[in-house]
């Protein structure tokens, strides 16, 4: 009944997430991105597994006890065969003694060996024994490389983090631009079906030809044609969006930021004058800790010269009888220290260590080969953001035309002074305006993010 419960209140609680409506700025997408997608949840867990990997090297240099019990019942005893050395020592007593004669002295043993049972049928053994670290090399260099490790996983998290804020913002302006798209047309039809049913009517006086009359009805048509596939990109841009934010899929989100206030031409062109600095580039300080962590890799090997040294402490309480009896017990208390000292591996360390030596060479190498391309990264993304803003102002000043045209083309429509064609020319002509415009924004924004991306910041 209980489980029936919380099954319950758990659906209850998702259809609630799923049908309340959230609001998003950028900004705060990209941070709910950050706490909730599945990437930094599996980065999160990368880093706690990193840290559960430094307790457990540090425990292999602490102390470690264990106790030991044990129980044995032999159904025999075991018997050992040995020779009759008892035979010859009574025979020379009782001839000492005077009690044979010197000749049985010189008679051969009998048996030449006899049977003997050592041990007792029950044996119990109870112990505790300490070990205690004292030195290796390969450990204290392991518990270092470790932590390096740590370090490494955090920037790779950084990494992480950097790239799913740079999805959330491609989905975000995805998003944006087609909800630009359905409101374009949605625009546009209201203008046309307007139009429409003015023409109607002056076409019923006799003022208009039919002619125009079909001509708009099949531009309403087609722009009809366009809103639907533009909900569809909206639906599915929507989506993206959704995932990209680790929401249910039929949740409601609204978008608070609009695209013409994202973009800033001053801080655009502010990115286009800031210097890379390659030392302090994620990816290169990434890079600089897998080199960290390959030489560290190469002391560890190196280690395997050196002695190692350890201490040991042991105690065990013994019962033997042929009786199940736990009277009687015998201590057995040992300590001492065992030392390792390395002479000859067949080169096999020599080798190890070449080879650690020889993957740290390649990561320098891919170092140098990181930093131009970081380099050629900024360069090509600045350029593209230079032509991005070159476009969108253009197409700024497009738009204004275009709309001026439609709007003198529609005057003189209504005057008889424009056919219906002309109309549908600047009408589309003013819809593919709209576009390029909204794309350019879009073209700008992504461009900027690339630069941001390509200096690391």
């Amino acid at each position: 009944m209980k489980k029936s419960f919380i099954v319950s209140m758990l659906l209850l609680s998702g259809l609630a997430y799923g049908k309340e409506k959230k609001s998003f700025s950028l900004v705060e997408a990209q941070e709910h991105a950050v706490k909730n997608s599945y990437q930094m949840l599996l980065a999160d867990l990368g880093i706690e597994e990193a840290r559960q990997e430094v307790k457990e090297t540090t425990a292999m240099g602490l102390p470690q006890v264990k106790a030991t019990a044990s129980f044995q019942n032999f159904l025999d005893v075991p018997t050992q065969v040995i020779p009759n050395f008892l035979a010859p020592a009574i025979t020379q007593t009782l001839v000492g003694t005077g009690v044979w004669p010197p000749s049985a002295a010189d008679q051969p043993a009998d048996p030449e060996f006899i049977e003997a049972q050592f041990g007792t049928e029950y044996n119990t053994n109870v112990g505790i024994s300490a070990n205690q670290l004292i030195f290796d090399g390969r450990y204290f260099y392991g518990l270092k490389a470790s932590r390096a490790y740590v370090n490494y996983v955090q920037l790779q998290k950084n990494n992480d983090e950097a790239g799913v804020k740079d999805q959330v913002a491609q989905a975000y302006y995805t998003s944006l631009v087609a909800d630009e798209s359905v409101t374009v047309f949605e625009s546009s039809i209201d203008n046309v079906r307007k139009t429409l049913a003015e023409t109607k009517a002056m076409y019923e006086e006799g003022f208009m030809e039919e002619l125009d009359v079909d001509q708009l009805s099949l531009m309403e048509s087609n722009l009809s044609n366009q809103l639907e596939n533009a909900k569809m990109q909206q639906e599915n841009a929507r989506a993206m969006l959704k995932f990209m934010l680790a929401m249910p899929l039929d949740s409601e989100i609204e978008l608070t930021d609009e695209l013409e206030v994202l973009l800033s031409e001053e801080k655009a062109e502010a990115m286009i004058l800031q210097n890379l600095s390659i030392s302090k580039h994620r990816d290169m300080l990434l890079l600089d800790e897998g080199i960290n962590l390959q030489q560290i890799n190469l002391k560890v090997t190196q280690s395997g010269y050196l002695p190692t040294l350890s201490a040991f402490f042991q105690h065990q309480q013994m019962n033997m009888t042929n009786e199940i009896d736990f009277q009687t017990w015998f201590p057995n208390t040992v300590w001492g220290v065992n030392l390792n000292v390395p002479i000859f591996t067949s080169f096999s360390t020599r080798s190890k260590a070449q080879k650690v030596k020889v993957g740290i060479d390649k990561l320098e190498v891919q170092r140098a080969q990181l930093g131009s391309s970081l380099e050629l990264q900024a360069l090509s993304a600045k350029s593209s953001l230079i032509t991005a803003l070159n476009s969108y102002k253009n197409e700024k000043k497009n738009l204004e035309l275009a709309r001026k045209i439609q709007d003198k083309t529609l005057e003189k429509f209504n005057l008889g002074m424009a056919s219906s064609l002309e109309l549908s020319q600047a009408e589309s002509q003013l819809i593919t305006t709209q576009g390029n415009y909204v794309q350019s924004i879009f073209n700008v924004l992504t461009a900027q993010t690339e630069l941001y991306n390509a200096l690391g910041l």
